[in-house]
């Protein structure tokens, strides 16, 4: 995943955050992830699962479009970073924007 994507998703994650008035270790508890995970999200270090994105946004109160919105990804990558080992045949080739 092109380090743009994961820095816009991070910025995204911290914005929705920090709009809330919730700490990282607020927010990563209702999301049941841990905070290390969250920081390094935000960060951009580390693009997280769909599962772990739906967790944080149903714990932000967004749906998962405004967490995406504006994102160019390129979904060729979408295999490296997905759980599911059939995420390469539901999304096609190319550059989505969310």
């Amino acid at each position: 995943m092109a380090s743009s994507v994961l820095s816009g998703l991070g910025q995204r994650l911290r914005h929705f955050r920090k709009q809330r008035k919730l700490t990282l270790v607020q927010l990563a508890k209702a999301a049941k992830t841990s905070p290390s995970v969250l920081s390094r999200m935000e960060r951009g270090q580390m693009p997280g699962t769909l599962d772990c994105h739906v967790r944080l946004c149903h714990a932000l109160g967004i749906r998962i479009a405004e967490l995406y919105a504006g994102l160019e990804v390129d979904v060729s990558y979408a295999a490296e970073y997905s759980e599911a080992s059939d995420a390469h045949a539901i999304l096609a080739t190319g550059v989505h924007r969310f």
